[in-house]
């Protein structure tokens, strides 16, 4: 992989998600707190919360009190589509599209030609077809080249990257990427061999503890 160069820069700003709110599902109570921008990495065992904290940061998951900001907005009951994050699981592709025509989802006449090549360098993607006839890590990079295309505020991996060949080689690239398009990214994963975020988080039971 080779790093692509000038992808966008943003006005320099104030990136920051703000999260202190608590959520219950059935038997499981979620007590978030989480302060950070960058590339923060979340990890902790199966069944603690890492999921249901992005879910909820997203707005799949409704919470019970407190607030969720980002970037100085309130965001906490906000719709969805008009949060500005980007959630990426190892499902989050459309397996119809062609790898160029996938990454400009959802396609307008005047797609950036040249993001969409600087990005397909950044994750190697040299190759071509319908998403889903791939592999799944070539999904995963055409889904991040995707997430990135938008210039998000926040985006959110869950589990996404264990999919990968060359798991420190897309990092690389997703952290330089997160300081170009100052897109504030939240990576959960249960193997930290190849990742070293900006900061980490272990969820235990429902609580977030940060290390660093």
């Amino acid at each position: 992989m080779h790093p692509g160069t000038g992808v966008g820069v943003i006005d320099e700003v104030e990136h920051l998600i703000e999260a202190e709110f608590k959520l219950k599902r059935g038997e499981f109570g979620l007590n978030a707190s989480f302060h950070d921008g960058g590339v923060t990495i979340l990890t902790g065992e199966n069944g603690t919360g890492k999921s249901t904290f992005l879910n909820a940061l997203a707005g799949f998951v409704p919470v019970d009190s407190g607030t969720i900001m980002l970037n100085g907005r309130d965001i906490t009951s906000m719709e969805i589509q008009r949060r500005n994050i980007v959630h990426i699981t190892p499902n989050s592709y459309i397996g119809n599209l062609s790898v160029e025509k996938h990454i400009a989802f959802p396609g307008k006449p005047d797609a950036d030609t040249g993001l969409i090549g600087e990005l397909k360098e950044s994750f190697g993607i040299d190759f071509r077809g319908k998403v889903g006839n791939l592999s799944m890590g070539q999904k995963i990079r055409v889904a991040l080249a995707t997430a990135f295309y938008r210039k998000p505020e926040a985006l959110l991996i869950d589990e996404a990257l264990s999919n990968l060949s060359y798991a420190k080689e897309v990092f690389a690239e997703i952290t330089r990427l997160s300081g170009s398009l100052k897109t504030d990214v939240i990576i959960v994963a249960h193997s930290l061999a190849d990742m070293q975020g900006e900061h980490l988080y272990v969820m235990e039971n429902g609580s977030m503890r940060r290390s660093y």
